[in-house]
């Protein structure tokens, strides 16, 4: 298992193939967790709110957010 130094020096590369899904799925994703959930990603990432939210408006999600997510 990845631990959060592991998961903060990975890439801000784009990984998504088709970018309207990504940004259906993620949005639907953030959308229904919980305020708990979304900081633990937040933490575990390294990154703000405004990064999700870029994430369902562009559809380009990198590594390091999709592993957080899940």
């Amino acid at each position: 298992m990845l631990n959060k130094q592991h998961i903060q020096q990975l890439k801000q590369t784009n990984i998504s193939v088709n970018g309207e899904a990504t940004k259906r799925h993620m949005e639907k994703v953030w959308k229904s967790s919980s305020i708990q959930q979304k900081q633990a990603v937040k933490a575990l990432a390294g990154i703000s709110a405004q990064t999700i939210y870029r994430v369902y408006n562009t559809g380009s999600i990198s590594a390091k957010i999709a592993i957080a997510a899940a």
